[in-house]
């Protein structure tokens, strides 16, 4: 009968190097698969999530403009500085208690919604009070236009747009043959219009338009001009 040797005996209780280093090398390469897949998926989820909180800051900003305008009493006029109004739309609501929040004396409060060129953030003013309802967010080693929530519309992309009862759009680029009070007579329905940067970078972007129809406008003659 014939005693195995004592070599045979060692192979058979262990794994030889050429084992150990396959098996660490499938395991490094799952583990590669394993971590990309991840990587992915949250890089996914991140995108996800930016968009959908641009989309819901510009959804309420939009809704906070549209309950004031139709309470716009009415808007300003833009006898000084007309083309201001491409980003610029400035008025006033009825207030009840004079001295309280900007509330003047004439229980009127001024509003101003305004495209910051410099932050690229829509903001709401009043008085000496200034809120931004949607602007760049997160990712500040990025450009100020390349973050998610910035406002990108270009000098040819007005924000805002004003028109009269017919429908016609009222020129901002000087001034109207009646004045600033034509432009604030006859403006009878704004235009809104955000190109937001939805995700980093200069690919994306969600593009919002609304218009809102002026409850409180003034009714007077002349604005068919």
């Amino acid at each position: 009968m014939t005693t195995p040797s004592s070599t045979e005996d060692e192979r058979s209780d262990g794994f030889t190097m050429v084992e150990v280093l396959v098996a660490m090398l499938l395991l490094s390469i799952v583990s590669l698969m394993l971590l990309s897949t991840f990587s992915s998926f949250a890089r996914t989820t991140v995108e996800v999530q930016t968009r959908s909180a641009t989309l819901n800051d510009s959804r309420v900003a939009l809704e906070t403009i549209t309950r004031d305008l139709r309470a716009a009493n009415p808007i300003d006029d833009v006898s000084v500085a007309p083309a201001i109004y491409d980003r610029q739309v400035s008025f006033s609501v009825y207030c009840s208690t004079p001295g309280a929040n900007g509330c003047g004396a004439n229980r009127l409060r001024s509003i101003t919604y305004r495209l910051n060129t410099t932050t690229r953030a829509l903001e709401r003013v009043v008085g000496t009070g200034v809120r931004p309802l949607v602007g760049p967010t997160g990712f500040t080693t990025l450009p100020t236009l390349e973050r998610p929530g910035a406002i990108v519309n270009t000098a040819s992309e007005p924000v805002f747009k004003y028109y009269d009862k017919d429908g016609v759009q009222l020129s901002t680029a000087g001034t109207d043959t009646g004045g600033g009070t034509y432009f604030r007579d006859c403006t009878k329905t704004v235009e809104i219009n955000l190109r937001v940067r939805s995700e980093p970078g200069l690919e994306s972007t969600t593009d919002i338009t609304t218009r809102i129809a002026l409850r409180n406008d003034n009714e007077v003659t002349g604005c068919d001009l």
